[in-house]
């Protein structure tokens, strides 16, 4: 499910950044529960952008509708199966959301 070109201005676009590659310049502490959060965040923004709803995204990742909007509030810690399947799902690659997820969280600063 490629992103769609009419998306908002503030929505995720999962592509390579060639700057996005250098190492983070001094690491961020946060707390399970709020990485969770993060990255239930980041699935949310790239299935938006997308205009596809959970339950499709669910149906595309093999998973339960219900685990999607768990993932989304931050409530589950996907497993990489998951994240890849999710990917997938996505028309991206597993990488791509975790930069975006690193990007996230980086902007948020230390907790």
């Amino acid at each position: 499910m490629p992103p769609d070109s009419n998306a908002p201005p503030n929505c995720i676009q999962l592509s390579v950044d060639s700057q996005s590659r250098r190492p983070l310049a001094s690491p961020v502490h946060v707390g399970n529960a709020e990485q969770q959060r993060i990255f239930g965040g980041v699935v949310r923004a790239a299935r938006e952008c997308r205009h596809v709803s959970q339950e499709a995204l669910a149906d595309a990742a093999g998973l339960h509708r219900t685990y999607i909007s768990l993932l989304e509030r931050g409530l589950r810690n996907p497993s990489l199966t998951v994240i890849v399947q999710l990917a997938e799902a996505l028309d991206a690659t597993p990488s791509e959301l975790l930069r975006a997820f690193e990007q996230r969280r980086q902007a948020q600063g230390p907790s």
